[in-house]
């Protein structure tokens, strides 16, 4: 199973193909248009689909629920800042996302090759829970075990860099559209939460800075890189 990896390409998509849709299925907005583009993507274009990975099946939906359930229990005390009456609603929102944390790094220390060694390397232990939760998000994101990230891979898919003149010139030439950074949100959270909690324990320092993120990436890269047998193997040994 594939998945499109592109989602911000698809304007231009649909409009390339708008006159084979129209002239298919009558109208350019359809579930059978949807899937033709998508095929005439892949076969022109197959580097724009990525394969989901099981360990995609079993985290990506828990990780995208954490962040959901972070992003409601930070509204809710923005909310009480503002003199809301919101003291249940955080305490309720608290207990679901510990509880869902919590089963997010137990599932990773069950089911992610090597888990607490990496994390023991990077120096956590069993009671950082939000550091573990943001490694096995930071893991699942960059493919472990079923392959290592070159740094410059990860740089780029972090956002962690800063696009030259001639590139973003390139770009806009190409597609005919002011340049805007692509990186994954997601992954580049699990990075920044890792990042403080290292930070914290080893410095004391806060907040993070991208230099710093660099640093902690690269110690992780680093570790990965000494377990190839695991990317090789797909996670086994």
């Amino acid at each position: 199973m594939f998945y499109f990896a592109k989602p911000w390409t698809w304007k231009r998509w649909r409009e390339k193909y708008a006159k084979e849709l129209k002239k298919r299925f009558g109208k350019k907005k359809t579930d059978y248009g949807d899937a033709y583009i998508l095929s005439r993507i892949h076969d022109g274009k197959p580097r724009f689909f990525k394969e989901v990975k099981p360990l995609d099946v079993e985290f990506k939906p828990l990780l995208m629920k954490e962040k959901k359930l972070a992003d409601v229990l930070l509204g809710l005390r923005q909310m009480q800042m503002l003199g809301v009456n919101a003291e249940d609603l955080i305490g309720v929102m608290e207990g679901m996302l510990t509880k869902l944390r919590r089963d997010i790094v137990e599932r990773a220390v069950e089911k992610i090759p090597r888990f607490m060694e990496i994390a023991e390397k990077l120096g956590l232990n069993n009671d950082d829970v939000n550091a573990l939760l943001a490694l096995a998000g930071l893991l699942i994101y960059l493919k472990w075990p079923y392959e290592v990230a070159s740094m410059h891979k990860a740089i780029r898919f972090l956002g962690l860099y800063k696009p030259t003149r001639k590139d973003v010139e390139k770009f806009e030439e190409r597609a005919g559209e002011d340049y805007v950074k692509r990186y994954s949100g997601g992954a580049r959270r699990c990075l920044n939460s890792l990042t403080a909690a290292i930070l914290n324990r080893e410095k004391g320092v806060f907040p993070p800075r991208a230099r710093d993120e660099r640093k902690v990436l690269k110690r992780l890269l680093k570790i990965l890189e000494s377990y190839n047998g695991g990317a090789a193997n797909g996670g086994a040994g």
